[in-house]
């Protein structure tokens, strides 16, 4: 996606519109440009998924159309997954390193979501069509769910993950 966000590709749009509009206006001839445009841009889209799609698009935290696994460390505070697989590991994560809730966020795509359960973990699992596997065995197909370890239970001051699929699913695993 970063030749789509770059001043090169933005530059040649704006100066291929004003081409255009000096063709409609002086010689009449009406060239349908956005259309046109986003033709190019599906068609290049397809042709990035066949010839190496793996690599489309994948950031410190999201992954579209790709798979690959988020590191231990460091901590961020979401994940996202479209289109894609990934791993999130959060075996060494505790509260204390965490700045707030870790969001696992799967749009029709599937995630491995690892944890110590040694650690005071609270997850808190929503999803909308999709499926959600917690450690002690139980699933959330179509609305919430939770699962807290034995060492969060009462406790404030623990690590909240919450997980959301959508279409998705997430695994959480127990390392």
């Amino acid at each position: 996606m970063g030749f789509l966000a770059s001043g090169v590709f933005w530059g040649g749009i704006l100066i291929l519109w004003g081409i255009s509009l000096i063709l409609s206006t002086v010689f009449h001839i009406h060239i349908p440009f956005f259309r046109i445009v986003f033709a190019l841009i599906v068609i290049w889209v397809g042709v990035r998924l066949l010839t190496g799609g793996r690599s489309f698009c994948r950031t410190g935290r999201t992954v579209v159309f790709a798979e690959t696994a988020f590191p231990a460390s460091p901590i961020r505070n979401s994940y996202e997954v479209v289109f894609g697989e990934g791993s999130v590991d959060l075996t060494g994560a505790a509260a204390e390193k965490a700045k707030g809730p870790v969001a696992v966020n799967v749009v029709f795509g599937s995630a491995i979501v690892k944890i110590d359960p040694k650690h005071s973990i609270r997850i808190t699992a929503t999803t909308a069509f999709g499926h959600v596997s917690l450690p002690d065995g139980g699933t959330a197909a179509v609305g919430t769910s939770s699962w807290e370890s034995k060492s969060a239970k009462g406790k404030e001051g623990v690590l909240e993950i919450k997980l959301s699929a959508v279409f998705g699913n997430i695994e959480v695993r127990t390392e």
